[in-house]
């Protein structure tokens, strides 16, 4: 048991904690009132060199001392962290072990006792016990987020801690955002992170979209394009996964996630862009663009692509309505790592009711495993960014050169 008081944040957080403070001692030189292990005047970190130095007959004389005080009260809680602590040090490892979770059990609030427990727990593989006991703590102090977080990310490798974490994340309580960031910055790759809400999903609860975003951006900005589309897959939900194909919810059916392998729309000052219904349609949705003499920015909407080498075509249908701009929009397409245009549609400057546009692209052999789709203004200057009026894009759809757009509608992922 004193490997377990006395190991890592333990150690840390029980000295500064519980009854028991600086360095312990033989009850003689300490203040029989308070009834202390220890005194005042020696460092924190030598209190388990002095512990070892006790003679038998100390530890006897102690032992009896709390063993007389937690017999006049059975909830004396200094008495079972002092008689835990004097088990530990003569050899009763179990004795220590259960007086040390009977004492978390009576110590609800104090996040020594409970981590002391937690060590147990871990060391019993005991997951569920010790995660509920770290979230008790991690609620009580979250100041104590990054020292507490390694126990519950530590034993992941194991499945049955998994299902554990799982079905404590899947309460989402207050620090869940926080240990998944904790594990995106422990990772490069995000494998941590990747794990937790796999966890979360395996308890049959939503991962959030935001959680699924912090993830993706770490690997796309690390680089790990590839990885970032497979997390975006996997989590997917069910109903979306009909609508994967070269260009994702071509008919903007879908909730809007940003997420990058879907639609994805930056924040805009003076623009209103939302999947609306289309007008003449009851249900049918579109892609609505509301533009109030707008000049924030070039790009309007985006999605990475994931085509294979090769000759593509891409079809839409567009409204525009009260529309007022000197360069136009444009749909294009680029390689991700490249920002050389491969292929964009026709100018779109003018007013007029629904209509099909199609332009074609090349997708080179190398360099181009992740394309970026996106809707921009043609303009270079500010002035001529500025837009007003109002857009509607339906039906986005990427085909192979040569093959029918009607079969790629009814294609099955």
């Amino acid at each position: 048991m004193i490997k377990v008081i006395v190991s890592g944040v333990v150690l840390v957080v029980l000295l500064a904690l519980a009854a028991v403070t600086a360095s312990f001692v033989p009850a003689t030189l300490a203040p029989p009132a308070n009834r202390a292990l220890t005194a005042s005047d020696v460092p924190e970190q030598q209190a388990v060199e002095v512990l070892k130095k006790l003679s038998p007959q100390e530890l006897q004389d102690l032992t009896r001392r709390e063993t007389e005080a937690l017999k006049a009260d059975p909830l004396d809680k200094i008495a079972l962290q002092n008689l835990s602590i004097l088990a530990g040090l003569q050899g009763d490892t179990a004795k220590s072990e259960k007086l040390a979770l009977i004492l978390s059990d009576y110590g609800r609030r104090s996040v020594g006792a409970q981590l002391a427990a937690v060590q147990i727990n871990l060391a019993a593989k005991d997951f569920k016990a010790a995660f509920g006991r770290l979230d008790g703590a991690l609620r009580a102090r979250p100041e104590m987020n990054d020292k507490l977080f390694p126990l519950l990310t530590s034993p992941l490798g194991d499945k049955e801690a998994q299902i554990a974490l799982g079905e404590i994340l899947a309460r989402d309580p207050p620090w869940r955002e926080a240990l998944l960031k904790y594990a995106i910055a422990q990772d490069s790759r995000a494998s941590m992170a990747y794990a937790l809400l796999s966890a979360v999903r395996t308890a049959k609860a939503d991962v959030k979209d935001s959680e699924k975003r912090l993830v993706i951006e770490k690997l796309i900005k690390s680089g790990q394009v590839d990885a970032a589309y497979f997390v975006w897959l996997d989590l997917l939900p069910s109903s979306d996964l009909a609508l994967v194909r070269d260009v994702f919810d071509g008919g903007f059916e879908a909730i809007q996630r940003q997420l990058y392998f879907d639609w994805h729309v930056p924040a805009r000052k003076n623009a209103r862009i939302e999947i609306a219904v289309r007008p003449g349609s009851g249900q049918d949705r579109a892609l609505s663009l509301d533009f109030f003499s707008d000049t924030q920015g070039k790009e309007y909407v985006f999605q990475f692509l994931r085509l294979s080498p090769g000759e593509f075509n891409v079809d839409f249908e567009f409204l525009a309505e009260g529309l007022k701009t000197d360069s136009g929009l444009v749909w294009r397409v680029s390689c991700l790592a490249n920002p050389e245009i491969l292929g964009e549609s026709q100018v779109i400057d003018a007013n007029g009711p629904w209509s099909k546009s199609q332009f074609a692209f090349t997708v080179p052999e190398t360099g181009c495993a992740t394309q970026l789709l996106r809707l921009e203004s043609r303009g270079k200057a500010k002035l001529d960014k500025e837009i007003s009026g109002r857009l509607m894009f339906d039906n986005v759809v990427i085909r192979k050169a040569g093959e029918n757009a009607a079969d790629v509608e009814t294609q099955q992922p």
